[in-house]
Parts: C-alpha cells; sequence; structure tokens
C-alpha cells in the first residue's frame, strides 16, 4: 500500500522536472538530504568527506535541522550546513497531518534550494518526501532508493536491504555516481579546544568516564535508579580519571543519589556536548545522537539499545560494546513503544552493564 501511494504522488509531481537542469559531469553544488536526527547527521560524515575528495572543486551542502551547522563545524572538510525544520522530523505522531504543516515556510525554502542551482541531490532512505524535494528544486542529477516507481529520480540505487546499517545505504547510492564510499563518519575537536572545556569542569583534560544519561525518545532511556546504582557501584581502580555524569534539560536529577566523585555536566549546548565528549576515553550512552557523536571522535562506546536495530543504527568503528536484550517480539518497533514502560531497556540489568565494563 505504502509503494502504491509513493507512485501516485510520483505521478502527480511529474510536472515538476520540466524545469529541471542538465546533467553535469563535473558537478558545482551537490547537496546531501539528511534532515533527521543528530546521529543520522553525523553517520553521513562519511559521505561528506568522499563526495570532497571525488570533487574537490564542488561546494557541498546538508539539508539538515538546526544543529547541523554545530556538527559540520567539527568535520574536517568544508561541507555547509542548509537548515531545513522539516515536520515530518519534528515529531514520532502526527507528522501527516498536512493542515498543520507551515507551507510558507516549505515554499520558501524550496525556492531558496531552487535558486542555489544544485548539479547532484542525493539521499538514502528511498523517502518519497525527499523525492519530491529534489524534483521540486531541479536538480540536474537526483539519485536515491526508489520508495516506489522511482520516477522522481534520475538514477536509482539498488535495492534498499531490509536490514543494512545507514552506512551501507551510503555506500549503494554513492556507487551510483561511481564513488567508492569508504571514509567512516569522523569528527574532529583540537586539543586547545578540549582543554579549554575541561576548565570549566575544573578536570583535566582527556582520559574522562562519559555517562550520559538521556535520549530523544523515552522508549530508548534506561532507568534513572539504574544509572545511580551503575555510578554507585562502578569500580574506580578498573576505571581511573574523572567521571562525568552528562545530563538533558528534562533529566530529573532530585531523586538520583549521584557519588560525591562525579562531575555534573547539567544543560551543556550540543557544541559543549561535542567537546566534552571528545575528553572521554570511554563513553557510556543509550542509543541516539550523543553515543554516534563518540564513535565518530574515536571514543570507546558502551551502548545499551533498547528498541532498534543495532543492525540498523549501531555505533560504527572498532572498540565498541552493545548491551541489548531480546526479549520484546515487536523490535524494532521505530521508537514507538507498544508498552506503558519499555521493557527492552528495563531487561538490561546493572550487573550487565558492570561486567561490560571489565
Amino acid at each position: 500500500m505504502k509503494a502504491f501511494l509513493a507512485v501516485i504522488a510520483e505521478v502527480l509531481c511529474l510536472p515538476l522536472l520540466i524545469f529541471s537542469r542538465p546533467k553535469h559531469r563535473e558537478p558545482k553544488r551537490i547537496l546531501v538530504i539528511e534532515p533527521w536526527g543528530i546521529g543520522d547527521l553525523v553517520l553521513s560524515t562519511g559521505v561528506l568527506t568522499d563526495l570532497s575528495c571525488h570533487w574537490p572543486n564542488a561546494e557541498i551542502s546538508v539539508l539538515s535541522r538546526s544543529y547541523g551547522e554545530i556538527i559540520l563545524r567539527y568535520h574536517d572538510r568544508s561541507a555547509k550546513s542548509v537548515r531545513a525544520e522539516l515536520p515530518w522530523t519534528m515529531t514520532l505522531r502526527g507528522k501527516y497531518k498536512l493542515w498543520r504543516w507551515p507551507w510558507r515556510y516549505l515554499i520558501a525554502l524550496l525556492k531558496e534550494l531552487r535558486s542555489t542551482k544544485y548539479d547532484i541531490v542525493m539521499e538514502c532512505r528511498g523517502d518519497i518526501r525527499n523525492h519530491i524535494i529534489m524534483a521540486a528544486i531541479g536538480a540536474g542529477t537526483r539519485v536515491g532508493f526508489s520508495s516506489g516507481a522511482g520516477l522522481l529520480l534520475t538514477d536509482k540505487a539498488d535495492c534498499k536491504p531490509l536490514l543494512s546499517h545507514r552506512i551501507e545505504d551510503w555506500k549503494k547510492v554513492c556507487a551510483v555516481l561511481g564513488i567508492n564510499q569508504q571514509s567512516l563518519p569522523g569528527l574532529t575537536v583540537s586539543e586547545a579546544t578540549r582543554r579549554k572545556l575541561a576548565k570549566k569542569f575544573n578536570v583535566a583534560a582527556g582520559g574522562w568516564l562519559g555517562v550520559h544519561l538521556g535520549a530523544k525518545n523515552s522508549a530508548k532511556r534506561w532507568p534513572m535508579a539504574d544509572f545511580e546504582k551503575f555510578l554507585t557501584e562502578l569500580d574506580r581502580t578498573e576505571n581511573p580519571g574523572p567521571i562525568v555524569l552528562f545530563c538533558e534539560a528534562d533529566d530529573d536529577l532530585s531523586e538520583m543519589d549521584i557519588p560525591d566523585d562525579v562531575v555534573l555536566a547539567t544543560e551543556i549546548s550540543l557544541e559543549e556536548l561535542i567537546v566534552a565528549i571528545a575528553n572521554c576515553r570511554k563513553f557510556v550512552c543509550c542509543d541516539g545522537g550523543a553515543m554516534h557523536i563518540a564513535a565518530a571522535l574515536g571514543v570507546s562506546v558502551v551502548a545499551l539499545f533498547g528498541p532498534t536495530s543495532a543492525d540498523w543504527f549501531g555505533p560504527v568503528g572498532g572498540g565498541h560494546t552493545l548491551l541489548q536484550k531480546d526479549v520484546c517480539p515487536y523490535r524494532p518497533c521505530f521508537d514507538l513503544c507498544r508498552f506503558p514502560r519499555p521493557i527492552c531497556m528495563e531487561a538490561i540489568s546493572v550487573n550487565d552493564l558492570l561486567k561490560s565494563m571489565e
């Protein structure tokens, strides 16, 4: 049914292709569409590296949410962020209520993108909404996975595997353009920047054990009481160095008895979080954007996975540990938990995490 609706949308949008520009062998401007989560954007940084190596004279941009500018600031290439707050990326529920969409904003955004005259636009989700954006801005080359018949694409990637990591999806899209995508996601923070932030928390730079409580979706959160017990029972001899606890603005620490030797990093900005994670030698976290930031910085990650499939969105690179309990028949459930509490997260015990630290 979904594919059928996608074909209908493609047919209705075919007139947009009349205004498409011709293809160019040497593109001047390339747009990568990734307006979703922080982790999704971080996972695309390897693609940005390979695109800039393949076409060193091309201007590369990423269609992303407001945090794109901050994240790309720590990528070693000169990719530019184009801000796009698209309504279907803002919430899990109610995103198809078209009458609530900011249509004036969306039309203005499309006009802006069209005026930039992109030669290549690419995506790796097989999302018909991405394809409509590609057609509306008149890109000469439109590359991605087909969600219906692929009528709005000029170049279709091989069929998107059901259980493939986002990195593998990008590789298939790049292959269509003749690019052997090999670079892993990567972010870099200078030593001077790391030292400056360390002074803010009155600890030495580097060697931190970072513990991140948050996750954007409640279904991905580990119980706060378990984090408290973990911090209390963690063997300090086996895990030397400052222990830094990272908290989101909505984390309620009032009922947590946090050990005195734990450094609290509360309500820090995304930019500060990136720099702080760069100071860590190991990072304990739930599945989310902070996990992918740590992996891209080369920090060893211990990740607690619940409703999401690690096969799709696990941390990239070596030296990582994933904890996940196969206790829910509905997993992966795309962050929409059927239960009052996320049983898959609660199934991970404090002892499981302590053993992983050994």
